[in-house]
């Protein structure tokens, strides 16, 4: 989360998906986290361009010889939402895949998957290892891609960054968005705001300030900053757990979901997000 700027990273609209950084940031994630692990890596991607090497016959082979060589592979969508999961087996010649989702419950998130190419968007094989980056230059490249990522305002038509916590505190702040007897609107403003606004943000900075503290003694004259960093990141994570308790999740039952149109519940959540910005921001001028 450190190194792929995950941890810095923020993004905001009235979406199911504010807690996919790839969305906004794509392929920077997922070459500055195997450049450090050193290893390369092959990405696979369903598109018009891509079609004649992304078939179901191409895909199932790549994933085979993989395995077979004693490495899984990353895989996007083959179960549940369209988050990345590891494959790590296969059986019936590749017609059925095994692996692990975060998101896949019913057996501690093991899952035997037929049919996995019609929803699986994109596939990630590991490559050969190679000299990692040498931890000094990752330590500063890090805190250069946070600071770029927190002060980018905008990144594939999404309000990202430090801009992004005044967008959502905004959003939260208008009447009209919040019908009082629309459930699935309601709903859905649950999932953004409580799910994937204040729980997810409040994980990932939370992944920020423990690793700005681990690296911190190996920073020089920047140790002091790094630390302070780390404790806003800190804080800010607090204030947006607090927001998560006291906003409705979309899960929770219909009568809890309702709430979020409450306008004086709005109005404080709507400071939580300003004061978890001014956090921020203060976190990122220690970086700068």
């Amino acid at each position: 989360a450190g190194v792929s700027g995950v941890a810095f990273h923020t993004q905001w609209a009235w979406a199911p998906d504010n807690c996919d950084p790839m969305g906004a940031i794509g392929d920077e994630i997922i070459r500055r986290t195997f450049r450090t692990l050193g290893y390369t890596y092959i990405r696979r991607e369903r598109s018009e361009q891509s079609a004649p090497d992304a078939t179901e016959d191409v895909w199932r082979e790549h994933i085979i010889n993989s395995i077979n060589n004693g490495k899984p592979v990353l895989a996007f969508g083959v179960v549940g939402p369209p988050e990345c999961c590891v494959i790590a087996g296969y059986s019936q010649q590749g017609d059925v895949l095994l692996g692990r989702s975060y998101f896949y419950k019913d057996t501690h998130g093991y899952f035997r998957q037929a049919d996995w190419y019609r929803n699986c968007l994109e596939i990630i094989e590991i490559g050969e290892k190679v000299t990692p980056l040498p931890r000094q230059n990752m330590i500063r490249e890090s805190l250069e891609w946070a600071v770029k990522v927190a002060r980018t305002p905008e990144m594939n038509g999404r309000a990202t960054g430090l801009a992004a916590y005044d967008v959502w505190a905004e959003a939260l702040e208008q009447d009209k968005d919040f019908p009082e007897d629309d459930i699935h609107v309601l709903t859905l403003r649950c999932m953004a705001s409580t799910d994937d606004g204040f729980w997810y943000l409040a994980d990932v900075r939370y992944a920020a300030s423990r690793f700005l503290a681990e690296i911190a003694p190996e920073t020089g004259k920047a140790e002091d900053d790094v630390k302070a960093a780390a404790e806003c990141y800190d804080d800010e994570a607090h204030l947006l757990w607090q927001g998560g308790k006291k906003s409705p999740s979309h899960h929770a039952p219909e009568s809890e979901r309702l709430r979020i149109a409450d306008r004086q519940l709005r109005l404080e959540l709507a400071q939580l997000v300003r004061k978890a910005h001014a956090k921020d921001c203060e976190a990122i001028e220690h970086l700068k």
